[in-house]
């Protein structure tokens, strides 16, 4: 598998994102850079404000997601 900066923009499929979630009903995309975010709110929104207790859905970025782990 090939690793690099670019695949961090690389989306989640609408279909996948939707089947997953119509089963945990999402509320924040937590590695959205705003522009490709897959939910009202995303990660900026979640961390300028006090937005606790939502679901959060995440696709990290490939080239490195240890921040999120």
């Amino acid at each position: 598998m090939r690793i690099d900066k670019e695949s961090d923009l690389w989306e989640t499929p609408q279909g996948l994102f939707d089947e997953l979630d119509q089963e945990f009903d999402f509320d924040i995309d937590l590695c959205s850079n705003g522009v490709n975010n897959k939910t009202h709110l995303f990660c900026s929104d979640y961390l300028q404000s006090d937005v606790g207790g939502l679901t959060g859905f995440m696709n990290p970025p490939y080239s490195n997601p240890l921040p999120f782990i």
